[in-house]
């Protein structure tokens, strides 16, 4: 039910003022528009509209879900409704819940935002229906524009290029499986409700086709309700370039520049710029002439965007139209300088475009970026995270930079919804300048509780191939093909990770040494006057704390270039604090830093310390120092000793340490652990503690549903094989084995809800021992095990087989008895013997080819009852022979005797004796050996003798048949 409590909330002083950027657009003519506009969203989409209202003097209805009572968007508007519980079918996309909520308030207009019900035609019907205006296309475009199949053949119509494919519906595997045949691989299987990346799958085989098909039907059917499939060709190697077009209700249509949304992850946006590197004048002009050809075939009202494919050659096809305002509209309009939602409201209210928008062209301003902040876990496939917002700081305060969210700290980010937290847009006069700013804004970006993207989007923004502009929507898939696995510093970027380290460890040591009352700053006896290059003396300041030596500068204004003159003329290497900087703990890579103080008068006549550190024979300047201690976010000035000027720095602090701290530098991750000379020397004696093995279980790695479990317990399962699936924010993700192994047990079924880290089921990484494989299509498993025993250097615990190039290994308690059933399903009637030994009046035991281990682990026992003896035969053609005191084969092994591969080809058992076929010989020889005691042979032969030796009483046979060799191994 409806809550019947309209909650009027007043702007909090909180509220962020509307960017600069927007404040510079088109100021609101005066013009009658709307006196209240129910803002149908959540997050930051409903704060960003209502700024714009709150520009044009618009008051503004918030709806919200029980668990966003005190979002953002709902303190921000002027009234707010509950409208349902957590579930969005429940309350953001319940179409009478809505309505009740514009009914109540008395709003004149709808703004759906993005997702939810902006591009459903039922819910602009319903507005329609009791007079109220939809901020958007009329119900008809949408329709036409929402289904896929539709769209593409208006597109056709209506002169715009389009992609080859099949425009029919699919209504199964098989039948997808077909038309991918016709039309060629790599092909696109496409929901024809789909949007926002949900419900597409590229395939490059009928395999691929059949699974893609599944999973994009059932993810489609979850987040659209229409579960109708198509599929087209696959344009490999596309770069997603769209046009943003607003167009009114008098005829007017107008094509802004371009934005380039190339940067993807499973076809969904990561970041946006604008323009494109790609395009130049004419095809710019040919998209945006098209794109406005099809706006026109359709009747289209409002803002909306059409998507092409853009190959290298510049050859754009239709990709589709999005009939809303766009997640990534930020970067057009700081290019355009046009505040799109205010010219949403007013085409709504019937206002035409502005007249300099309509004689056009518009004209592109300097460049903008945009990286969507997601709670996700990159170093985990980016699976989506939940949590409060423990600490959360925005770097808006940053030149040319734009946050777009809504949340706060304290906000928290729900499984129910999508998972950014924010869009971080940057603009400059150039894509350099753009970009530089982006990385800053990182930087300074303070996100602490949930997991987030911010690491991976750094490390993007760093690639070669991104900063040179040379990217497709392939470019994550081809540059992360394993995944992210973190930022990599490089060696210039380690050292100055190491001075920030120090820096604040400096701070935090003064702090404490100023609480105790240790510390004092007085001139030092002794050390005399150091040259400052002008003639001036330097003071040299003695702390009686020890922290680091500190020199006072009589003469002001000295740059950071000076500074390291200074430091260079005076050798203060020799007099700084002698400090050992370790990266990566305790036990990383631990490198010597050399600092001192200088005291000196900035350019506000003030007072302020600026360290100097010597790290690898070079001086690093560090200035303007703004950390409170075990504050998150560590920002100065900073220089180095190449002549370049002083740049902005920023590390965040993660964790403090015992003897240091995790850091947060450029998105990688560090422990920096500083200690003096001494306190190193110890640290060095430490032993690191053990980490809690869990690579066995299979871990959920986001809050959500179990969906299905694909494996049993106690079956084999190979690298990348499914487990299971798990769906989160309506997207299906499937969980693969990171190994081979074998299910031990499985603790949750499908339909359970499940937390970060729980465990789904216990895999155990196994070896498999299988049949040789030159001897059938299919070899028979016959076993596996876990990992070598510890004793597997003693032949009589285990033994092993080559498979596969690596060394396997079987437990022989684990052996099954069936040798002949695993022999006959493998080979047939004709099973081929590898090995047969005996006791007197004991049967030959059967070994399959490819097992090594002794049939069913039996002692052999010579005939005097002296000595007993183990036999184990490895697949590599070699034995050996364990000779034991007694009768039970344990204790003291008094001989071992090893038989090459050389001198056995090839095994076989006859009247009850183990036979070796080996060489050339075609005659049998007997050989006899007395017992363990004597260790001599006697031998009998026709042709060639036995070429090994052993210290049982046992005969043997030599025969050649090299054919039967080479089927064995």
């Amino acid at each position: 039910m409806l809550s019947a409590r309209l909650l009027r909330r007043q702007l909090l002083s909180s509220a962020r003022r509307p960017p600069a950027a927007l404040r510079q657009l088109h100021a609101a003519p005066k013009e009658k528009l709307f006196d209240k506009i129910l803002v149908a969203n959540r997050g930051e989409i409903a704060v960003r509209v209502m700024r714009t209202c709150k520009k044009l003097g618009i008051k503004t209805v918030a709806v919200y879900s029980e668990p966003d009572v005190n979002s953002v968007a709902v303190r921000m508007a002027d009234e707010a409704v509950c409208v349902g519980p957590a579930p969005s079918s429940q309350s953001y996309l319940s179409i009478p819940k809505i309505v009740e909520a514009v009914k109540a308030t008395g709003a004149q207009a709808v703004h759906p935002g993005y997702g939810f019900l902006s591009e459903n035609k039922d819910f602009c019907e319903a507005l329609e229906a009791i007079g109220v205006a939809f901020i958007g296309p009329g119900h008809e475009a949408i329709q036409a524009m929402g289904d896929k199949i539709e769209s593409k053949q208006l597109a056709m119509d209506a002169g715009v290029n389009t992609i080859p494919g099949f425009l029919g519906e699919i209504d199964t595997p098989d039948e997808a499986v077909k038309v991918a045949q016709e039309i060629g691989y790599p092909v696109m299987i496409k929901a024809s409700a789909g949007g926002g990346g949900k419900g597409m799958r590229v395939a490059y085989n009928d395999e691929e086709v059949r699974m893609g098909y599944r999973l994009s039907k059932e993810e489609a059917a979850s987040s659209f309700g229409d579960d109708r499939m198509f599929l087209e060709k696959f344009i490999e190697d596309p770069r997603h370039i769209e046009i943003q077009l607003i167009a009114d209700s008098h005829g007017n249509v107008v094509a802004l520049p371009e934005r380039e949304c190339s940067i993807q992850r499973r076809n969904q946006k990561v970041i946006e710029e604008a323009p494109s590197v790609l395009l130049d004048p004419e095809t710019r002009l040919a998209m945006g002439k098209q794109a406005a050809m099809l706006a026109r075939k359709v009747g289209y009202v409002s803002a909306g965007t059409v998507e092409f494919l853009c190959d290298k050659h510049k050859n754009f096809y239709f990709l589709e139209m999005n009939t809303r305002l766009q997640v990534e509209h930020p970067v057009t309009e700081l290019i355009s300088k046009v505040d799109l939602v205010e010219q949403m409201i007013r085409v709504a209210a019937g206002h035409e475009l502005p007249k300099e928008l309509v004689e056009g062209p518009v004209k592109i301003h300097g460049w903008a970026m945009e990286s969507r902040v997601y709670a996700e876990d990159p170093l985990r496939g980016f699976l989506p995270s939940i949590g409060r917002l423990l600490q959360y700081e925005e770097p808006a305060h940053l030149p040319g930079v734009r946050v777009d969210s809504g949340v706060n700290e304290g906000s928290d980010i729900s499984m129910f919804y999508d998972p950014m937290i924010s869009k971080l847009i940057t603009y400059g006069k150039d894509r350099s300048e753009c970009l530089a700013r982006m990385k800053t804004a990182l930087d300074n970006y303070v996100i602490r509780g949930p997991g987030n993207n911010v690491a991976f989007l750094q490390d993007v923004y760093r690639h070669p191939r991104f900063v040179s502009g040379k990217i497709t929507t392939k470019f994550i898939e081809e540059e992360y093909p394993d995944g992210f696995d973190g930022v990599k510093l490089t060696a210039p970027e380690v050292e100055d990770l190491r001075v920030v380290g120090t820096i604040m460890h400096l701070k935090k040591t003064r702090a404490s040494s100023q609480i105790s009352g240790r510390i004092q700053s007085t001139p030092a006896e002794g050390f005399g006057s150091f040259d400052s290059l002008n003639g001036d003396e330097l003071e040299f300041v003695s702390d009686q704390a020890g922290v680091v030596p500190r020199l006072r500068a009589i003469a002001p204004g000295l740059s950071s270039q000076e500074l390291i003159a200074l430091a260079e003329h005076n050798d203060l290497k020799n007099l700084g604090a002698q400090l050992s900087v370790s990266i990566d703990g305790p036990f990383g890579e631990s490198k010597p830093v050399v600092v001192v103080e200088i005291e000196v008068e900035n350019k506000r006549h003030r007072t302020e310390t600026v360290t100097l550190a010597l790290v690898d024979n070079k001086w690093h300047v560090v200035g303007n120092v703004d950390w409170s201690l075990n504050g998150p976010l560590f920002k100065a000035s900073y220089a180095k000793q190449d002549g370049a000027a002083d740049q902005p720095l920023a590390s965040q602090m993660l964790q403090t340490l015992p003897e240091g701290f995790r850091l947060q530098f450029h998105g990688a991750v560090h422990d920096v652990v500083v200690r003096n000379e001494l306190e190193a020397a110890y640290g060095k004696h430490m032993q690191p503690k053990p980490e809690v093995d869990t690579s066995n279980l299979l871990l959920c790695p986001m809050p959500g549903m179990l969906i299905s479990v694909a494996v049993e317990v106690g079956q084999y399962v190979e690298l990348g094989q499914e487990l299971a699936v798990v769906e989160a924010m309506k997207m299906q993700n499937v969980l693969r084995s990171e190994k081979r192994g074998v299910i031990k047990s499985i603790g949750r079924a499908a339909g359970d809800s499940l937390k970060v880290d729980e465990v789904i089921l216990d895999e155990s990484a196994v070896y498999k021992l299988h049949t040789d494989s030159s001897c059938s299509s299919s070899p028979t498993i016959i076993g596996f095990q876990e990992s070598p025993p510890p004793s597997c250097s003693a032949i009589t615990t285990c033994s092993s087989v080559n498979i596969d190039g690596e060394k396997l290994y079987w437990d022989r308690a684990c052996a099954s008895d069936t040798y002949d059933d695993l022999s006959a399903a493998a080979y047939g009637e004709k099973p081929y013997v590898l090995m047969e030994i005996y006791e007197s009046g004991q049967e030959c035991k059967k070994l399959l080819s490819g097992a090594a281990f002794l049939a069913d682990g039996s002692c052999l026992v010579t005939d005097n009852g002296a000595s007993s003896m183990k036999v184990s035969l490895y697949a590599d053609g070699s034995a050996t022979f364990l000779t034991y005191r007694g009768t039970s084969c344990s204790g003291t092994v008094v001989k071992s005797t090893k038989v090459t591969k050389a001198s056995i080809s090839s095994h076989s058992c006859e009247n009850g004796a183990l036979k070796f076929y080996s060489g050339s010989a075609t005659t049998a020889t007997t050989a006899t050996t007395t017992d363990g005691s004597d260790k001599t042979i006697s031998t009998t032969t026709s042709q060639s003798p036995c070429s090994f030796e052993s210290s049982v009483h046992l005969t043997v046979a030599i025969t050649a048949t090299l054919a039967l060799a080479t089927t064995l191994y």
